[in-house]
Order: structure tokens, then C-alpha cells, then sequence
């Protein structure tokens, strides 16, 4: 990721440039020294419709109901979520209002694990009746007021309609027992008391570079609407002065006329947040941070297309995207998709990326190809960097607003689209005929909608195709995958097309070389100098397991009787009993000597340790640590134990939602290390490791180090 100083650094050495002797330096100073910062974290709200069409029977959700599921995918992307977001939940009350679940708190390793306590507590009480759960009744659902309840805390006015009644009080206020944020002494309380006003809004959405965002999800048609008056009540409170020709109040053109979600969205991200800077152009008046607004439109079998048509209004509002979930993956894609787009928009100073810049683009014809460059945060002269090719795709901007309106949908305004759509192509008049820079799938390749000047998130350069190779390093939505490459530098483009080509572990596709004591000597041969003498592979005498050895590593001997290894050193290895070694090297790598081992017993030259000669169905004393938990004395077991063959190893305890555990301290090497699974229903996690031969009596060539 790009880093930058800090601005205010920046500015004092500007100012102490009139009081130095001139001087010149290189480009790439401006990215070094200095304190690295990254731009203000996030501030996110999720507004949630908890009426009861989240547990609606008619959508026919295969296991329980969507709400239960949106809880689920909610729970297992906050566990991802680190302290580069804040974030917070507001939910419907049956005032036609809205009140503060969770007040917008760091997602440090204090506050996401509540915050996620709170939603599994949630889905676990999901099926009760009466006032023992979190539904509101369908007939106080109104989305219009849940806007309005999000913009005041936003600003710190006075509450809106959020009384909990008759459900217990769960509200975020100091002082409430039923909360967990209180219960736990989180601080950072939306309110200072049950009946007290205003909000006590999160102060890091007044910094000058923040970032503040809604999050919309919801379940149902709202029955009930509220006057577009509202917002001019609201504004008025927090000093904003409204568009005198009432365009701040008039009905969204293609919205949703009986409702006015869509018209809170227009205005939040209009007028937003006062910040603590006074704007120079008005003052004393404050500069304002937008909201910019997602929504995710969940249904199954039973989706109102009212429904859809106001929440994609909301999302084109506030400047968000709409997406349409009909199952849990759905649902926890699309919060995977928008947490990585506002963690990539809020990193704008220190992208893993630079802004599309006409300097950095070449044309042919229709082809644009841009050069992508990632500065290095050490100074040192080597960026990664890629070239990737897009090309330019035509449009009828029939409203005149610059953007590539419903790609994919009803009204697609493109010209040229994706291969295999058939819909109408639209006819343009007069000046409506413009130009877009297209991916692969002639879909907008520029981010149209947060305006940061950056390839979308989604796109697909030319040249780039699916693998798994990232895996080691994932994107913001946890692909492993190369497309779509968006934003990333290393991704896709010419950089794939060469690593696929010449990368490869093939004997013949690239050939390494080397040169070590003979080739280095005042007195070499010709033949010592070569390069064929000099070749990176197991032919070259010159490269042994010593080389490749940590500094202070000793070379031993193995020796196997039944379970215990002895380890024979040539000299004194200073290792003692209950050291915890890393043993490398031994043959075949797969062998059960290899890996991290204690030391039983120890002379000055040797020391023992155990191996299993074969597994066994069940293995007790191990720990396991999961994403989110720590279980320990899981049982183990394995569903073969036949030598060499693949066996799914099961750990009970485990949470729900874990996706990857470290097992540690198993009597069988082989079944410790980090192993990416599922967890079933019961708390099982399973994974697969191939089971080992019974190991040689004896070997050389290890390594081994104390850890």
C-alpha cells in the first residue's frame, strides 16, 4: 500500500524551505521519511429493517429465514473488519422510527467481538415469540424516519421516534444494562441517558478527512412514509441552509414518489456532516464530509420490485451501489464488496494504486493501455508496477449527468455491452452520445459513483483471467483470484500474462542461475565461470541444505527407535530439554521429522524428540485456535488412516462461521499447522491433510534451529 506523510509534516517543511540553502532531490523522496499515514478510518452505520419480513415464511429460505442469515454473513464479515473502520447498527423501532443499537466504535479487538456477540445473540433469539426477540411489527416500518434517526446521530441532533417499547430498551445509552456496549463498559455511548438529547454523534465523523457511509439492508416494502418535510425540519436543526428553488426537497426522478428514503439519501450525501474546519469560502460555516449510501434489497422468492426500485434509488442518491441478495453468500458478498470498496476509497492517500492520470495513459485506436504503479513505501528503486489494457465503449447519457446510468438493468444507457446481452440498445439524440472507458465486459472501468478517480473495484482489465494464485495475499473481498484485478497494481494485466508464462515450476520454462565460492574465486576455471556450471537446481555440488539454513542453525543426524528420534550434532548445539526446535530438511519433505518439535531429553551433542510411526483415529491435548476463539482439549478425529491417503481431520468446539484454524499441539506433526475448512452446524471444523508413510530409521541433511 502507498504511503505518504502526514499533511501537517508536509507544511512544516514547506515552511522551513525559505530558511535552507536550495537543494534537489529525487521524485521519490516525497513517499519517504516521516510518519506513514493512511487517511482517517471509516464511519459506517448499518441501518437495519429488523420488521417482520425478515422472517417472512413466504421467501422460502432452505435453512431458517433471511434475517437469521443476514445476521449470519453480518457477524462473519465484521470478524474481518479491522481498526481502519468504525462501525455501528441502527435498527427500526416501533415508533416508525429508528434508535442506535450499537454506537460507531473502532473495530479494534475490544469492539468487534461484541459487536459480533451481539448479532450471533440476536440470531439465537431469532425464532421467539412476542417481545422476546428483535422484530418490529411491518406496520411501524418506515424507512423515510430510519434515514432521518441515521442522519441525526450522524450530526448530533435530538432523537427522532426511537422508542424500543414494548421490546426491552436495547438502546446504546450509558446506563443501559441491556446493552452490550454498557454491559462490557465499551464507552462511546450514542446517548449520555434513556430520555436524554441530542445524540452524542462519534467525533471522528467531523475530521476533516473523514469518510462516512449507511449501509441500507432491507427486508420488505416499507408500509408507511414520511413527509419530505422532514428533511427541512432536519436540516434547520444542524444549520443547513437548503437550495432555494426547493431541488433539495423535490421528488427523485425515477425514485420512489410515496416514499422518501431516496430524498434522506440525496440530501445526506448533499449536506452530510459539519466538520471542524471552517470553510474559507463561507465562514464561519464548516466544511462537510459527505454520506454516501449502499443498499442490499434482500428477498428470495417473494421480491417487490417497489422494494427494488426504492432501495436502487437510495444507492444512486446517496452515491452507493444497489445490490439484490437472494442468499447468505449473496448477502455476506455484498458486504465483502462494499467494506473493501470504502476501505479502498478511505486509503486515497496511501493506495496500492495510483489515480487513472492521462500522463500514465497510451491509445491505439480504441484501446487505452495504462501503466499502473505502486511507489514503495521505503524509497527503495523498485515499484511493482503493471500495464493493463482497456478500451473505450460508447453511451447515451440520456439524463445528462456524466454516468453510465443502470448497467445491467432496465434502461442499461450502453451502447456497446457484454456479450450475450440481448436488451434493446438505446437510441441517442442530439449530444447524448459519449464516450466511457470500458473493462472487458464493456462495463465501467473508472469507479462512477465515490468519485475517487480509481478503476472500480469490479472491473476486469483485458488480459486478465480467474486463478487462485493470491492466496498468500488476498484482495479486500478475500479473493484469492486475479480477476476481477480493479484497483490492484500486482493483479491481472501484463504482470499475469508473464507470471503464467515464465513463472511456472517447469524444468524448461525458466532456468536460474548462480554464483557461489568457485565461480567467485581469484583463480576460477573458464569452466567454473560458466553458466551451465553455475545452474540453481540439486546438480550444483555448491548448493546444500547448510545455505539455505537461519542464521544459528546446527546440522544433525536423525536416528528412529519406535516413537523417539535422536538428533546427533557435529558440535555443541546449546539446545536443552523442552526447547521447541524447527526440524527442515529431512526427506521426503512431507516426512514426519520435519516441523516444529520439542526436546525431550539433551547432551552436548544430541537430543530427542518423539514421532508418530502411524496415525491414530483420535487425538486429545491438542489447542486450536480459530478466527475469533480459542478452544481447548478439542477432540480430534480422522476419517482414514491409511498411509499416504487424503483424510478429512473433524476439531469439535469450534465457532459457527470459522473459516480457518491453527491447530497446535497434536502428538502427530502432521496435524498441526493453519488450514483453511468449514465448521458445521454442530461446531465441527474440517479440514483435509494427507497422511504420511512411517518414517525412515534414519536420514541427514536436516537442519535445526531453536524457535
Amino acid at each position: 500500500m502507498m504511503k505518504a506523510k502526514k499533511l501537517p509534516s508536509l507544511f512544516v517543511a514547506l515552511g522551513l524551505a525559505s530558511a535552507m540553502p536550495l537543494g534537489f532531490a529525487d521524485d521519490i523522496d516525497i513517499y519517504t521519511g516521516g510518519e506513514e499515514y493512511t487517511g482517517a478510518a471509516a464511519n459506517v452505520l448499518i441501518v437495519l429493517d429488523n420488521s417482520t419480513n425478515w422472517a417472512a415464511a413466504n421467501q422460502g429460505w432452505p435453512n431458517g429465514k433471511q434475517g437469521e442469515a443476514e445476521l449470519q454473513a453480518m457477524s462473519e464479515v465484521v470478524g474481518t473488519l479491522g481498526d481502519n473502520i468504525n462501525l455501528g447498527l441502527l435498527m427500526a423501532s416501533n415508533a416508525d422510527g429508528g434508535y442506535v443499537r450499537y454506537a460507531i466504535r473502532e473495530m479494534n479487538n475490544t469492539n468487534r467481538p461484541w459487536y459480533q456477540s451481539m448479532l450471533d445473540t440476536m440470531r439465537t433469539t431469532f425464532g421467539n415469540d412476542g417481545n422476546n426477540d428483535d422484530k418490529i411489527n411491518t406496520a411501524s416500518l418506515n424507512y423515510d424516519n430510519m434515514m432521518n434517526s441515521a442522519y441525526r446521530y450522524f450530526n448530533g441532533l435530538n432523537r427522532r421516534l426511537d422508542d424500543p417499547s414494548p421490546h426491552t430498551d436495547m438502546r446504546d445509552f450509558d446506563g443501559n444494562a441491556n446493552n452490550v456496549a454498557f454491559a462490557h463498559a465499551l464507552g462511546s455511548y450514542s446517548l449520555a441517558g434513556a430520555s436524554t438529547d441530542p445524540y452524542l454523534r462519534p467525533a471522528q465523523v467531523a475530521d476533516g478527512c473523514a469518510k462516512n457511509f449507511v449501509i441500507f439492508i432491507g427486508n420488505g416494502y416499507p408500509n408507511h412514509g414520511s413527509a419530505v418535510s422532514e428533511i427541512s425540519t432536519a436540516a434547520t436543526e444542524a444549520g443547513v441552509t437548503l437550495a432555494a428553488d426547493g431541488s433539495d426537497l423535490a421528488n427523485v426522478s425515477g425514485g420512489d414518489n410515496n416514499r422518501s428514503a431516496d430524498e434522506w439519501a440525496r440530501f445526506m450525501y448533499k449536506y452530510g456532516v459539519a466538520t471542524t474546519i471552517t470553510d474559507p469560502a463561507n465562514s464561519p460555516a464548516k466544511l462537510r464530509n459527505k454520506i454516501v449510501t449502499y443498499s442490499i434489497d434482500v428477498c428470495k422468492d417473494q421480491c417487490d420490485p417497489n422494494q427494488a426500485t426504492l432501495l436502487r434509488s437510495v444507492a444512486k442518491q446517496g452515491h452507493g451501489k444497489y445490490f439484490k441478495s437472494t442468499s447468505q453468500a449473496e448477502i455476506k458478498s455484498a458486504l465483502q464488496q462494499i467494506f473493501a470498496e470504502i476501505q479502498s476509497v478511505n486509503s486515497v492517500f496511501a493506495s496500492a494504486t495510483l489515480p487513472v492520470s492521462v500522463n500514465t495513459q497510451g491509445t491505439y485506436e480504441n484501446q487505452v493501455y495504462i501503466g499502473v504503479f505502486r511507489p514503495d513505501g521505503q524509497a527503495r528503486p523498485r515499484w511493482y508496477g503493471n500495464l493493463k489494457e482497456y478500451r473505450f465503449a460508447r453511451y447515451c447519457d440520456a439524463n445528462s449527468n456524466d454516468l453510465v446510468d443502470n448497467v445491467g438493468a432496465a434502461g442499461d444507457e450502453r451502447i456497446d455491452r457484454e456479450a450475450g446481452n440481448t436488451d434493446a440498445v438505446p437510441t441517442c439524440t442530439g449530444d447524448t452520445l459519449k464516450l466511457f472507458l470500458a473493462d472487458r465486459n464493456n462495463k465501467p472501468a473508472i469507479d462512477q459513483y465515490l468519485n475517487s478517480g480509481f478503476i472500480d473495484l469490479s472491473a476486469i482489465s483485458f488480459w486478465t483471467t480467474s486463478s487462485n494464485y493470491w492466496g498468500f495475499s488476498p484482495s479486500l473481498s478475500g479473493s484469492a483470484s486475479d480477476s476481477p484485478d480493479g484497483p490492484s497494481v500486482e493483479r491481472g494485466g501484463a504482470a499475469q500474462r508473464l507470471r503464467t508464462t515464465w513463472g511456472t515450476s517447469s524444468a524448461d520454462s525458466r532456468t536460474l542461475y548462480t554464483c557461489l565460492t568457485n565461480c567467485q574465486a581469484s583463480d576460477a576455471t573458464v569452466a567454473q565461470k560458466t553458466l551451465s556450471g553455475n545452474v540453481f537446481d540439486t546438480s550444483n555440488t555448491e548448493l546444500t541444505a547448510a545455505l539455505a539454513a537461519p542464521s544459528g542453525a546446527v546440522s544433525v543426524t536423525l536416528a528412529r527407535s519406535g516413537n523417539t528420534v535422536t538428533a546427533t550434532s557435529g558440535s555443541a548445539h546449546g539446545m536443552s530439554a523442552g526447547d521447541s526446535v524447527i526440524i527442515a530438511g529431512a526427506q521426503p519433505t512431507s516426512s514426519p521429522y520435519n516441523g516444529t518439535q520439542t526436546i525431550l531429553t539433551a547432551t552436548t551433542n544430541t537430543f530427542t524428540y518423539t514421532v508418530s510411526e502411524s496415525p491414530a483415529t483420535s487425538v486429545t491435548g491438542a489447542t486450536v485456535a480459530a478466527v475469533a476463539a480459542k478452544v481447548n482439549n478439542p477432540t480430534i478425529t480422522l476419517s482414514t488412516t491409511t498411509a499416504g491417503a487424503t483424510a478429512t481431520v473433524s476439531v469439535t468446539g469450534v465457532p459457527v462461521g470459522t473459516t480457518s484454524a491453527t491447530v497446535e499441539g497434536a502428538s502427530q506433526s502432521f496435524l498441526n499447522g493453519t488450514f483453511n475448512g468449514t465448521t458445521t452446524a454442530g461446531g465441527v471444523f474440517q479440514y483435509t491433510v494427507t497422511l504420511p508413510s512411517n518414517p525412515a530409521a534414519t536420514t541427514t541433511g536436516v537442519t535445526a534451529k531453536c524457535g
